[in-house]
């Protein structure tokens, strides 16, 4: 699915109730991308439904992907 597509399926959140949006690699794949899907959830759905998630296979990936995460939230939320 590619990030318009995504962009474009958040009113779907209010539809459905059991439906929770996952950003486990566009923080890794694009920053801009992220910035963008993480401001337009936080509007348009509940921001406690949003997951992140971590598909890596070392310590360090993993925490690097923490780091490009919360990054990206600090830069939405200001």
């Amino acid at each position: 699915m590619s990030i318009d597509k995504f962009l474009c399926s958040s009113p779907i959140d209010k539809k459905y109730p059991n439906l929770y949006p996952d950003l486990t690699w566009i923080p890794i794949l694009s920053y801009t991308a992220s910035n963008r899907v993480l401001h337009q959830l936080i509007e348009m759905a509940q921001i406690d439904k949003i997951c992140w998630g971590c598909d890596t296979w070392t310590v360090e990936e993993s925490y690097g992907s923490l780091l490009a995460f919360r990054f990206s939230m600090c830069k939405v939320l200001i």
